[in-house]
């Protein structure tokens, strides 16, 4: 390991401690505030089943959540097999965005970064994690998506800086398990192939993209076949993609908030009258009579989800809270003006396809502003090139950042 190798593990792991520091203060103070169940989306069932089966470790094994899926109850249930106390759980949650932090860190370093943009990607997205830090007080599944999501990230990049048939294995291995926990990631994963292509030496880009997708088929897969077999019906994700693709007024609001809406309750009372695939076409032909009945409404209502992935809008409402407006003036035209700029690196790609696409989906299915949880310090990343590259044209200073090089006397790198 070289000293620069070293230094960014230093700097990976200084960083962890702080997001642990962070991330635990937040559920300690959302706990003692607390004013809802923890489970309040359902990814901690299993440990109810815990509780009432006496503990075995059968259960985890068991009737995997048609609404859920498999691995997020599925690690949630086994953290709190190992320590039985609700706040278990928090407690993996923590960790999970610990690690998610020190790899992002280490990414962004070594796919074309330093260590000043590493770290101000990530104590940006703390900052803005702020007011978001309720979510590290209940059983959201948003710090696992993330560590996943890092992971592969990392992966993707390495494999593109130095390629190795094992990496192929593990990136695509991830993968799978990233769809199988949020399908909204399926633009991103169906992505990475044509980076590799694009980025990869012809030599091996063939077989790099064949293990990957071997590697992705093999761990996805069975799931699929599992519906098919257990339920006759092919769901390649969840049952909960029908339920959220529908929207009542119009209006992408998240499930509490419709269940104070008498019409939606009704809806509602009428699909817990049916089994969980019978619920799912329940709830697509919900959406698509929508569809029919309004396609100019359907066309607004994405409009207001693509604005809601980056600010927060009340119900019905197209002024977003001041706080939210703010950062989105401020980041969203540095996030543009970044891949302007330095659109021929190999992190700006990837960091643009991660962000792009994830939120393409959402705007299509259903957002909430916490949803950009796992992408936020992609952005971050490039908003920060962005705003070096104006401070060096108006201060007239040569920068010197990685392979970012601001200043007219610098060569424009590629990687």
């Amino acid at each position: 390991m070289g000293t620069s190798n070293f230094d960014y593990f230093l700097g990976a792991l200084v960083l962890i401690v702080i997001a642990g520091i962070f991330a635990g203060l937040s559920a300690w103070f959302e706990q003692n505030g607390r004013i809802y169940g923890l489970d309040i989306d359902g990814w901690g069932h299993l440990i109810n089943r815990l509780k009432n089966n006496g503990h075995d470790l059968a259960g985890l094994f068991q009737d995997p959540s048609m609404f859920r899926g498999p691995v997020i109850p599925f690690l949630f249930g086994l953290s709190y097999y190992i320590a039985p106390f609700e706040e278990t759980v928090l407690v993996l949650n923590v960790i999970a965005f610990s690690f998610a932090v020190g790899l992002l860190f280490i990414a962004f370093c070594h796919l074309g970064g330093n260590h000043v943009i590493g770290t101000l990607a990530i104590l940006f997205w703390l900052a803005y994690l702020y007011a978001e830090r309720g979510i590290f007080g209940y059983y959201y599944g948003e710090p696992i998506f993330t560590l996943l999501s890092s992971f592969l990230f990392l992966t993707v990049g390495m494999l593109v800086i130095r390629p190795r048939l094992w990496i192929a294995l593990i990136s695509g291995g991830t993968a799978g398990l990233l769809l199988l926990s949020r399908s909204p990631f399926l633009l991103v994963v169906s992505c990475i192939p044509f980076i590799l292509w694009f980025h990869l030496d012809p030599k091996v880009r063939k077989k790099v993209i064949l293990l990957f997708t071997i590697s992705f088929i093999l761990v996805f897969s069975p799931w699929t076949i599992r519906n098919l077999i257990v339920h006759g019906e092919f769901v390649p994700f969840t049952t909960q993609d029908a339920f959220q693709g529908f929207y009542l007024k119009g209006d992408s609001m998240p499930t509490n908030y419709n269940r104070t809406i008498l019409e939606f309750k009704n809806l509602e009372g009428e699909a817990k009258k049916l089994n969980e695939i019978e619920r799912q076409r329940y709830w697509f032909n919900l959406s698509f009579e929508q569809i029919k009945q309004n396609p100019i409404g359907q066309v607004r209502l994405i409009v207001r989800k693509t604005l809601r992935f980056w600010v927060y809008l009340p119900p019905h409402s197209w002024v977003p809270t001041l706080k939210t407006f703010i950062f989105s003036i401020i980041f969203f035209p540095l996030f543009c003006y970044g891949i302007i700029c330095f659109r021929k690196h190999f992190l700006v790609h990837l960091c643009t396809m991660w962000f792009v696409c994830l939120w393409f989906v959402h705007a299509m299915l259903h957002t909430e502003l916490r949803y950009n949880f796992p992408v936020m310090p992609m952005m971050f990343v490039l908003a920060i090139v962005g705003l070096f590259h104006l401070l060096s044209n108006l201060t007239k200073v040569q920068i010197n950042l990685g392979v970012f090089k601001f200043g007219k006397s610098f060569q424009d790198l590629e990687v």
